[in-house]
């Protein structure tokens, strides 16, 4: 029962909320933060689009994903 933040899904990026009676949790897939066109993604070339961004918490209660322009 705690928010979680993760980043490591190379093509999502979301936020999910769970509000209970007494509580109010998330958790946060960020993207990465990679060059896709790299040697070490040569991988993923057939795959889709990575999701570039990063994630802003704000008083361990506001969760908000920053995507950056492709």
């Amino acid at each position: 029962m705690q928010s979680t933040v993760q980043g490591h899904l190379q093509t999502q990026a979301y936020c999910e909320y769970t509000v209970g009676r007494n509580f109010k949790i998330f958790g946060m897939q960020i993207g990465c933060g990679i060059d896709f066109s790299s040697y070490a993604m040569a991988y993923a070339k057939a795959g889709k689009k990575p999701a570039v961004g990063c994630g802003v918490i704000i008083n361990g209660e506001t969760a908000i994903n920053c995507m950056m322009e492709l």
